[in-house]
């Protein structure tokens, strides 16, 4: 049996690399995914941006004064 994916559906899916657009800032660029969020946060990414989608969540770290690095995981 073949089952297909909507568009609503591929397009909730996020890899590293991609620009996503969130609430709190225009647009950033995720760097990598991880599975939950309890490892997102134990790799230091802690500030968290609570929603990307209904599937994902996003958090950043701060590296130094000005830049942050963004990272995705799934809710």
């Amino acid at each position: 049996m073949v089952q297909w994916q909507t568009k609503k559906e591929v397009e909730l899916e996020i890899k590293a690399g991609e620009p996503i657009s969130t609430s709190m800032f225009l647009r950033v660029y995720i760097d990598e995914t991880f599975e939950s969020e309890k490892e997102m946060r134990q790799a230091g990414y802690t500030e968290m941006i609570h929603c990307i989608n209904d599937k994902w969540k996003a958090g950043g770290k701060q590296l130094d004064e000005y830049n942050m690095e963004f990272e995705a995981c799934r809710k």
